[in-house]
């Protein structure tokens, strides 16, 4: 049967060991706490350069948009004078072929005109 001293040793054994996991679980809070205040500055450092870059994104982004708005309409303008122009072209043209159609037209009419008198 143990003796007292026993039981002495025992129990300030148990609240030694107690205290150790006391202080143990301390210091892994103190640890978790400091890391996680790491964190929440990195987080709110990168949270800082992300809205920088997206606002320097946003500014070119709106410029780019602008001259190549520009761009397109300028080469919408360009294309309509084109089209026009061949357009204008193929009127000519087509009024010309058609001059030449009734003209054989014409000719072909008095043929017939001729034969059959």
């Amino acid at each position: 049967m143990p003796t007292a001293n026993d039981m002495r040793t025992l129990a300030h054994e148990i609240f030694d060991s107690y205290e150790t996991r006391i202080e143990g679980v301390a210091q892994i809070k103190e640890a978790t706490q400091t890391q996680l205040n790491d964190y929440d500055e990195a987080h709110k450092t990168m949270a800082h350069e992300l809205h920088a870059d997206l606002t320097r994104a946003r500014t070119d982004l709106a410029g780019c948009s602008k001259t190549q708005l520009k761009e397109f309409a300028e080469a919408h303008k360009a294309m309509g004078h084109e089209l026009h122009a061949e357009l204008a072209r193929a009127r000519t043209d087509l009024g010309q072929t058609e001059a030449v159609r009734k003209q054989e037209e014409d000719q072909r009419a008095q043929e017939r005109a001729q034969v059959v008198a």
